[in-house]
């Protein structure tokens, strides 16, 4: 027997989009040269802040807090989009797998903002 998620956040497209980035972040900062540790944490940091405040918002029982949680996500996403342009610009990954990591933000993003409407 098929049963449905106890947590909310499980069935959120958004959610499952923003893991399979914060994976790919994770990828991304493991490949990264000395000197560039900071650029890894803070992306690893963004990347796990919408997570946990999507898991936090889709949770909650009030739409204002939803909405507070859905909008630390959406900015957490915007910094993680920074740091990648930092990647980019430092040439510390491969250009595939930064790629694939801003396509799954942009996804995540888009399906974020939807939840705050």
């Amino acid at each position: 027997m098929t049963t449905k998620p106890l947590f909310l956040h499980e069935r959120l497209l958004a959610y499952q989009y923003t893991r399979e980035f914060y994976r790919t972040a994770r990828a991304i900062t493991r490949q990264l040269p000395r000197g560039l540790a900071d650029l890894g944490d803070q992306l690893t940091r963004a990347a796990r802040t919408s997570c946990l405040a999507l898991a936090e918002g889709a949770n909650a029982r009030s739409i204002r807090i939803k909405r507070v949680h859905f909008e630390r996500a959406a900015a957490s996403n915007g910094e993680s989009a920074a740091c990648l342009d930092q990647v980019t610009d430092d040439e510390a990954a491969p250009t595939a797998l930064v790629a694939r990591a801003r396509s799954l933000l942009e996804r995540a993003t888009r399906l974020t903002l939807g939840l705050m409407r």
